[in-house]
């Protein structure tokens, strides 16, 4: 199922499939083909697992990253 990871229920894993270009978010890790898990969600704020990582984001900020979970 493809979706923005702003909509990535808790707990599930995916394969990021686009991203819009942004020097940010590419030095995290959040690049086409990296794998995800969402550890936790709020209302403005995002928890990701990339690698042996843990990135805790504003929604807000990945709004044009897209993943297939």
């Amino acid at each position: 199922m493809e979706s923005k990871i702003d909509r990535m229920p808790v707990g599930s894993c995916g394969v990021i499939i686009s991203a819009r270009k942004s020097p940010r978010l590419q030095t995290m890790g959040l690049v086409p083909g990296a794998e995800v898990r969402c550890k936790y969600k709020s209302q403005g704020v995002m928890v990701l697992e990339i690698g042996n990582r843990l990135l805790a984001l504003r929604r807000k900020g990945l709004r044009g990253v897209w993943v297939d979970y």
